[in-house]
């Protein structure tokens, strides 16, 4: 646990030497540092520990997919598709299982933080988001599910761009990996409608059509997901209700205080603030999903599809707060309380006690 404590006042403590992030540099050089140390947390933790079990899962079958020659890999294969040749393709560099967990590391942390950069002035509290509310266990404990994600966080530039045929083909490399990328398809859909982004108040609509039809989009997301999360029971714990008003959160914050097009930010004039259309649709579509994991736990993996984009939605609304007059006070209120909730999460997390690759 004391790792993943370092590594929470690591990023804190990056900030307050870095001090004001106005810059793009300062911003690109930010995110580098905390990225790159969190991707090498990631590439070494052991594998035989806790309830982490997966690790050993994916490591096994890189290492046989490593000795299989290409024309008997599709036999009968364990995963998708697209899956198999990146294990096989990966193989080339080395023949160990521990070669998945590093490009797992580097891969989704890169993806996150470019997402971030793209999308919020504010890396700093997003990239805390990320890795206090509930998004970077995620990552811990899915990781084919986790790449797949990361695939889809490229596929939202493509969206953002009209570019229907690169975001389809980002898209269909996603769904190759995890058939549960899927559900990523609808945020083209969203993003050319631009229907929040008219009013942000029409979040009502995919949150009521969620649950008009949960028993479709149920059986719809056994179908996506894996099979053990597919037949999960749903419960209704602390932490399915915190992510709930964190999320809700965000989305008031939104609509009261961040507003819609590129203006300049007030801390730094030069610098064009990015759309904040894109994490607040995001999080609008995952709270809608989200919602249903108390019928079924598929739902609650499915919906981190979108609520990728909450980290980035709930720092453009941090970014605000912070201007107003008791603007530190805020700030340190948040940072605490991110702590204290990831404490939380660690009491019960499968990964909390840390141990290094070489030590299991």
């Amino acid at each position: 646990m004391i790792v993943w404590i370092g590594m929470f006042v690591f990023i804190v403590g990056l900030k307050l030497l870095m001090k004001n992030l106005h810059t793009e540099k300062q911003k690109k050089n930010y995110l580098m540092i905390v990225g790159f140390t969190l991707a090498m947390l990631f590439a070494l933790r052991g594998e035989n520990y806790g309830g982490v079990y997966d690790m050993r899962v994916y490591m096994d079958f890189f290492e046989r997919t490593a000795n299989t020659e290409w024309s008997r890999l599709f036999v009968n294969p364990e995963f998708e598709v697209g899956f198999v040749v990146l294990n096989k393709l990966l193989s080339y560099l080395s023949y160990s299982g521990r070669t998945i967990v590093v490009f797992h590391a580097f891969f989704c942390t890169y993806s996150v933080c470019r997402f971030i950069y793209k999308n919020t002035n504010e890396v700093f509290w997003a990239f805390l988001f990320f890795f206090s509310l509930g998004n970077m266990g995620f990552f811990l404990t899915g990781m084919r599910q986790a790449i797949a994600i990361c695939i889809c966080l490229f596929a939202v530039e493509r969206a953002k761009g009209r570019k229907l045929f690169s975001f389809a083909i980002t898209s269909l490399i996603a769904f190759s990996i995890h058939q549960s990328a899927l559900v990523f398809a609808v945020m083209y859909l969203l993003l050319r409608l631009d229907i929040f982004k008219r009013d942000k108040k029409m979040i009502v609509f995919p949150i009521a059509f969620m649950i008009a039809f949960s028993s479709q989009i149920i059986r719809f997301g056994q179908v996506l997901s894996d099979e053990f999360h597919a037949s999960e029971n749903a419960t209704f714990s602390f932490n399915g209700i915190v992510p709930i008003l964190i999320y809700a959160i965000t989305i008031f914050g939104h609509i009261l205080f961040v507003k819609n097009g590129n203006g300049k930010t007030q801390d730094a004039p030069s610098i064009e603030r990015k759309d904040p259309y894109i994490g607040f649709s995001m999080t609008a579509m995952g709270l809608g999903l989200y919602f249903l994991r108390f019928y079924n736990m598929a739902l609650e993996r499915i919906s981190f599809y979108y609520l990728q984009g909450a980290p980035v939605a709930l720092a453009d609304v941090v970014g605000y707060l912070k201007r107003e007059r008791y603007g530190r006070v805020i700030e340190m209120i948040i940072i605490m309380l991110c702590f204290l909730l990831f404490l939380r999460r660690l009491s019960g997390a499968s990964y909390a006690n840390y141990v290094f690759f070489w030590e299991t």
